[in-house]
């Protein structure tokens, strides 16, 4: 992010990046809030926090199941798969009743895995981002998770022993899935996680998986058409080639001709600067100030040693666009 803009971003952008109502004060100092900047913030972080914890409910899976283990053969945690009764009466002791963390593994489709469950995301994020989590519980701070206070506080109890982390569980291969995301105008873009978020349900992780795939193939196209231009770059020089002999006619070292192949190249380019400025405006969003920092990311992939900065020029477009003066 862009501490610059820190207050033109949405409430689910900075928690996407990672900012909770309680890491606010963290940072005030390095963004220059005021008193009441900071206050604001917080405000509408809480009641973000709360929105997606709620939609977490609503559209995660619920796979985590609280019973004592004596009686819940089939179900595990990590490491263990129990399917024989007789075992488990022998392994666990029938008489204790305390419920415990487990997981409902005949209830997972093809579409999830085991911690991606809407109880283990919610108590994940509480633990890792916005801290203190049993307090947040037991006060009622989020109205969304007081239906489930006593079940995330069991979870919260085995979290550390039993539950599954994101990535101990089996997130599928997203290769396809973002080209087919890019391919229908998706460019992992800051400003496209909140729809992203709320078309697709997941977790914060799976959504940064996810944008990251995205902008991989975004890399690949704007490598693409940096490749194209440098062809036909190729194409110009294989013209004067044909035109003159090097035996005869030095004209690699000629200024006049050089100067005539460094207009070509100049005139060639202005499509494709054209073209990925379009893209970038349009389908990634980044025409507003605070989206700009992004453009960093596709630096690499915008760089040609044929003469021309076309990362800059792309650069000087958008900041025309967004009203940014020069740097």
């Amino acid at each position: 992010m862009d501490a610059r803009y820190i207050m033109d971003y949405s409430a689910f952008e900075l928690m996407y990046e990672g900012i909770r109502h309680t890491t606010v004060e963290e940072h005030a100092e390095e963004w220059q809030l005021t008193a009441e900047q900071a206050e604001t913030l917080k405000k509408r972080l809480l009641d973000e926090e709360n929105r997606v914890y709620e939609y977490w409910l609503d559209n995660l899976p619920h796979f985590a199941v609280f019973e004592p283990d004596g009686r819940w053969a089939g179900f595990s945690y990590p490491g263990q798969y129990r399917l024989d009764p007789e075992w488990d009466a022998e392994r666990y002791n029938a008489d204790d009743t305390t419920p415990r963390l487990h997981y409902d593994r005949d209830a997972v489709d093809g579409c999830d895995y085991v911690g991606s469950d809407a109880l283990t995301t919610i108590a994940r994020d509480l633990l890792e981002k916005v801290g203190n989590a049993r307090d947040c519980i037991k006060s009622g701070l989020f109205p969304a998770l007081v239906e489930y206070a006593d079940e995330l506080l069991l979870l919260l109890d085995d979290y550390d022993q039993r539950a599954v982390d994101y990535y101990d569980g089996q997130p599928l291969d997203s290769d396809d899935s973002a080209a087919a995301l890019f391919a229908a105008g998706w460019r992992g873009s800051l400003c496209e996680a909140e729809d992203l978020f709320f078309q697709y349900p997941q977790s914060f992780e799976a959504l940064q998986d996810c944008m990251s795939g995205i902008r991989s193939e975004y890399i690949d196209w704007m490598s693409s058409r940096v490749g194209e231009f440098e062809q036909v770059v190729d194409e110009v020089w294989e013209e004067f080639d044909e035109e003159f002999e090097a035996s005869d006619y030095e004209y690699g070292t000629d200024p006049d001709i050089l100067e005539d192949i460094q207009i070509r190249k100049e005139e060639e380019v202005v499509s494709y600067i054209a073209e990925i400025v379009d893209d970038l405006l349009h389908e990634a969003g980044l025409g507003e100030p605070q989206y700009l920092f992004q453009l960093d990311t596709y630096k690499e992939a915008l760089s040609t040693e044929y003469g021309i900065d076309i990362y800059g020029r792309v650069l000087k477009a958008l900041r025309k666009q967004s009203g940014v003066d020069e740097a």
